[in-house]
């Protein structure tokens, strides 16, 4: 389990791994105007932001709105895994990654009488690591616009960067998504600013965590379990 880290550090070096894929580690320097502190015991994961920057959980957690020196920044939400969509990923060699990816995805989806708003794929996807050594998926997408007309037009545009953080830990596939395929940084402050936060985030300890309690819902990937029973949350064997 990942230690939380020293916070007044420098920044780390880049290191290129195998398979094509680019894995940074990186250390956050401090805040210049001071910061602030965010924990989820429901979920067990912690992050630091700037003092001037507005933080709220919805939810009990799952959604968190984030704004800075009054204006609005890309949302974060909470993503997770339960037993059915593990079973239908069955196989997968990495399942986390397969998930969050296909979330990312599906946050493009948009439908209205004139169009329709869909992502397309990946255009562009890296690895690197929070300071406390979380794993960070950044990626950029392709956003599909349909006009349905006349005359009818595509455009295809590349969107990002979102950025999905690995809070698993034993028994529980949790993920952070910040931003989304119509909801991401434009602005390079903005794109400072969301990277730091990221790269702040660490798991709090095992002692500390207060996972949520099992429901009587279901079926499906998205739920927790089926109707008639609580799912139990795995042992990891």
């Amino acid at each position: 389990m990942a230690s939380r880290w020293n916070f007044k550090s420098y920044w780390g070096k880049l290191t290129i791994g195998v398979l094509g894929w680019v894995v940074l580690a990186v250390t956050v320097p401090a805040w210049a105007g001071g910061e602030k502190a965010y924990i989820s015991k429901r979920y067990g994961y912690g992050c630091h932001y700037p003092a001037e920057c507005g933080l709220k959980a919805v939810a009990a957690g799952v959604y968190i709105d984030l704004s800075f020196q009054g204006r609005r920044l890309p949302g974060v939400s909470l993503q997770k895994l339960d037993e059915t969509g593990k079973e239908e990923r069955k196989g997968s060699p990495d399942l986390w990654r397969e998930f969050m990816l296909q979330r990312a995805k599906v946050s493009c989806d948009a439908d209205g009488p004139d169009g329709t708003v869909y992502c397309q794929g990946v255009k562009k996807e890296s690895t690197w690591k929070t300071t406390s050594g979380l794993r960070v998926l950044e990626v950029y997408l392709l956003r599909v616009q349909e006009r349905y007309g006349p005359p009818r037009q595509v455009t295809t545009i590349q969107v990002g960067p979102i950025y999905a953080v690995d809070i698993s830990r034993q028994g529980y596939l949790f993920g952070l998504l910040v931003g989304s395929g119509n909801d991401y940084p434009r602005t390079l402050p903005e794109r400072k600013v969301i990277r730091k936060i990221v790269g702040s985030i660490y798991l709090i300890p095992e002692s500390d965590f207060e996972p949520p309690k099992p429901r009587l819902v279901g079926p499906g990937p998205l739920f927790e379990g089926r109707p008639g029973r609580a799912l139990m949350p795995s042992s990891g064997k």
